[in-house]
């Protein structure tokens, strides 16, 4: 009865399907078990043979790290490169040579650019940076740093003192937007008028000093470096007139920032006619390119002190 009733669901609809497999052996157990016999198999082996002594080898002790000799290198020789070689051609490798200088070089002109006497070598060279004399190489730190250092004082020095009188000491909060505004503009003026008088008023000068037979500058780039360095003047006259702005625009007040702006003035142009004044002339008078350098120099500081203060 059970076979019958087994046949009757056997149905051959002479297609090669799954139903043509039902009484084959499952593949799949086959491999499972014969996974098993032969782990079995091996297990016994391992067990019983004894033909084969495996002998596991003895690790040593370390050997101290201070009795192992060091490692002999080859000495490399490396080829000095001579002094005398240019970069390649390129913009970067260009004025590279501007930025090589060090820093006792560098406190040095600083120094003579705050001194009021004449220092013996305050021209740079830009022949002479390809030699071993840093005296007289030309750089372009002062032209970049020492200007970008004024134009901060001017930025920073009304802002902090905003931020004592106003929102430390009265507890005004100071931030509506004339206030931003005055004093951004204030920093975009700062901007063009240093790095245009540092940059673009050189070559100007240069035009004028190289109809000068006994001229000292042999390139704009060496009066960059002086105007540059000549910026240096203005930083502390920029802390007083930014400090006395806070006082109001009382007589007294007007009369001590006028002071100060001289001063500045006076001493910046003192650096530039050392610096451009001509030792080979033996009259007396100035050169006329020195007076209208000079003049360039007083036109510029008071549009300076106009634009920034007024």
């Amino acid at each position: 009865m059970t076979e019958r009733h087994n046949n009757s669901f056997e149905i051959d609809d002479d297609l090669d399907g799954v139903d043509d497999f039902t009484n084959d052996n499952n593949p799949f157990e086959t491999v499972r078990n014969s996974k098993i016999t032969n782990n079995n198999i091996s297990s016994d082996r391992i067990e019983n043979d004894s033909d084969f002594d495996i002998e596991v080898p003895k690790v040593l002790d370390p050997e101290p790290i201070s009795n192992i000799p060091p490692l002999l290198y080859d000495q490399v020789r490396v080829d000095e490169q001579d002094q005398n070689d240019e970069l390649p051609p390129g913009f970067l490798n260009y004025y590279s040579k501007y930025f090589q200088l060090s820093d006792q070089e560098f406190k040095r002109r600083l120094y003579n650019a705050a001194r009021f006497t004449k220092s013996e070598e305050i021209i740079p060279d830009s022949e002479s940076n390809n030699d071993n004399n840093s005296n007289k190489q030309t750089d372009l730190y002062a032209a970049i740093w020492v200007t970008a250092s004024v134009i901060m004082v001017q930025f920073f020095t009304n802002n902090l003192f905003n931020l004592i009188l106003n929102d430390i000491a009265q507890g005004i909060k100071s931030t509506t937007n004339i206030d931003r505004k005055d004093v951004y503009s204030n920093l975009l003026h700062s901007i063009w008028l240093f790095f245009g008088y540092t940059f673009i008023v050189p070559f100007i000068s240069y035009q004028i000093l190289k109809k000068d037979e006994n001229t000292k500058f042999k390139s704009t780039i060496d009066l960059i470096s002086v105007y540059g360095y000549s910026n240096l003047n203005w930083i502390p006259i920029l802390f007083a007139e930014n400090v006395l702005s806070k006082f109001g625009a009382s007589l007294y007040v007007l009369i001590i920032k006028w002071v100060f702006f001289p001063f500045g003035l006076f001493k910046s142009a003192l650096y530039l006619f050392y610096a451009t004044q001509n030792n080979n002339n033996s009259t007396s008078r100035f050169p006329l390119s020195v007076i209208i350098i000079l003049s360039i120099h007083v036109l510029f500081s008071s549009l300076m002190m106009f634009i920034l203060f007024y």
